[in-house]
Order: C-alpha cells, then sequence, then structure tokens
C-alpha cells in the first residue's frame, strides 16, 4: 500500500507542475508550444498518461488477484482499441468536416502529419468491446479487468487533457477571471476573435479527473462490493465532470440549453446510478459461476 499512495502522491506532484508550467503562459507575454523537438506535446501528453495508468494498474491489480501477465494482455487488447475507437468517436462528432477532408482521418494534413482530436466516448465503447472480447478467455475475471481500467482511466484523461492546452483548443468561453488563458488569434472561434482570455477547461476537467482517479483507486482498494462496481462508478463521475464542464466550454446548446456531451452525461447518470443500485441489491447471484482458468 506504501506504494500505492507513494505512486498517487507523485502523479499529484507531476500534475502540480505541469500545471504551473502551463500557467506561465496564461498572460499571452510567451507563445504556447506545440512541439518539443521532434515530437507533438499533444501526443506526449496522451502518452505519457497512458504510461501513468498502466504503472497505476501494475500497482493496484495485485490487490485484487489481478497480475501483471493478465494486464498485459489486456493492455495489448485494449490500448490499440482504444486509440483507434477514440478517433473514430471524434471523427464521426465532426463527420461534415472530415467527409470534405478524409484524409485527415488518418492524420494526413496539408502540413504534414499531424494526428490530433480524440473522444473519449470513442475510447469507452472500445474499451467495452474489449472486456467482451477477454470474456471469452477469462470468463467473470473479465469484470476485475473492468474494474481495475475503471479506475485507471481517469489518470489517463487527466493528463492528456493537457494535449488540448498546447494545441490551444476546448478552451472555455472569455472571462476575466484572475486564471484566465490567453488564446492565439489564430485558435480563437468564430464570432470571439476580439476575445483575448477564456477559461482554461483543460484544467478544470484535468484536476476533477485527477480527483475522480484517486477517489476510484481508494475505492478499488478499499470499498468494492461486487464485481463491475467501479465501472459504474467511473462512468457516474466522468459524467458528472463532463456535465459540469461543459457549461463553461463554447458549444450550442442542443436541447433544454444542454450541451450534447451534457444530455448524453444525464442519460449515463441516471442509468448507471439505476444499474448500479439494483446490483448491490440483487447482483451478487450473477457472480456465482466462477472464473475460468486463464489460458
Amino acid at each position: 500500500m506504501r506504494k500505492i499512495r507513494g505512486f498517487y502522491v507523485f502523479l499529484w506532484f507531476v500534475f502540480i507542475v505541469i500545471s504551473l508550467y502551463a500557467f506561465s503562459f496564461f498572460s499571452g507575454s510567451k507563445h504556447i508550444p506545440s512541439n518539443l523537438g521532434p515530437f507533438h506535446l499533444y501526443a506526449l501528453m496522451i502518452t505519457m498518461g497512458a504510461v501513468f495508468a498502466y504503472i497505476a494498474a501494475l500497482l493496484l491489480g495485485p490487490t485484487k488477484g489481478i497480475d501483471e501477465d493478465l494486464i498485459d494482455r489486456f493492455a495489448l487488447v485494449s490500448i490499440p482499441l482504444g486509440l483507434v475507437g477514440a478517433r473514430l468517436g471524434f471523427v464521426l462528432q465532426n463527420a461534415e468536416y472530415f467527409q470534405n477532408h478524409p484524409l485527415e482521418v488518418i492524420g494526413i494534413t496539408p502540413n504534414g502529419f499531424g494526428l490530433s482530436g480524440l473522444s473519449i466516448h470513442g475510447t469507452i465503447v472500445a474499451g467495452v468491446l474489449a472486456l467482451i472480447l477477454f470474456y471469452g478467455w477469462v470468463g467473470l475475471k473479465t469484470l476485475d479487468l473492468g474494474d481495475l481500467g475503471a479506475s485507471i482511466l481517469l489518470i489517463g484523461q487527466a493528463f492528456g487533457r493537457f494535449g488540448n492546452f498546447f494545441n490551444q483548443e476546448l478552451y472555455g468561453y472569455p472571462t476575466s477571471l484572475p486564471w484566465k488563458m490567453f488564446i492565439d488569434p489564430a485558435h480563437r472561434l468564430p464570432n470571439y476573435y476580439e476575445q483575448a482570455f477564456y477559461h482554461p477547461t483543460f484544467f478544470y476537467e484535468g484536476v476533477l479527473c485527477l480527483i475522480g482517479a484517486t477517489i476510484l483507486a481508494y475505492r478499488f482498494l478499499h470499498k468494492r462490493k461486487f464485481k463491475g462496481q467501479l465501472i459504474f462508478e467511473y462512468l457516474i463521475i466522468y459524467s458528472a465532470i463532463r456535465f459540469v464542464v461543459e457549461f463553461f466550454r463554447i458549444e450550442p446548446p442542443s436541447l433544454w440549453g444542454l450541451h450534447t456531451a451534457q444530455i448524453l452525461s444525464l442519460v449515463l447518470i441516471v442509468v448507471c446510478s439505476i444499474l448500479y443500485a439494483l446490483t448491490l441489491k440483487f447482483g451478487r447471484k450473477l457472480y456465482v459461476v466462477e472464473d475460468r482458468q486463464i489460458p
């Protein structure tokens, strides 16, 4: 447990250091970099989040009988599927643009190769597909893997949001708050060219995701009452985070003054809460079948 606590303290330390670095650009006195040498900072942040999530899995998994070999097997399936799902989700959300720029789906742009734009909902769908594929392999142990994956996914999201900062994208409405973030004119949305400072929604979501990841790690270790519990809790927590952050983000409302992502988040919160309550009451009968032997 000491290693796990130390690792999460380290995660918070790294997050704070990167945040302070990002804050140094908020005044607009210097240009926000998009590359570090030959490396795209968006990709580096995504990779950093994935590595930290993997390390967390190796630390948390053995406490519930999930060995490193099984984690590695699941990672080999889920990570590629997750990346493909995240990209396809983003492409579907921006279908009109990609119909006119089909090569950009795979990152071929007029300025060379550059792949950016991922959807967490696409990642979630791909993760469910990976669990379904694994069920035929390891049986109900799949739900343990699902709980483990759910408890670490917010780590990747927390650090991945810094990629949005370096790309100067997905920022919020204009603001004059002390922590306002300067956006270069080239990255400002139509109708906002005259506005220089915006809500840093990447940070709002990032810090809430890391708080959520810390809570889920604790619940995975100490508060798990049934297999699959953390999957529900992840979906509820992230949906609540997304619902709140979307109030600050520049998006056209689609229904009842809410963004599409907020409506989806509300649906997930309601459905997962009902299933969570039903499983707490009746679900233990679902787990009488023994896990299959792992080949």
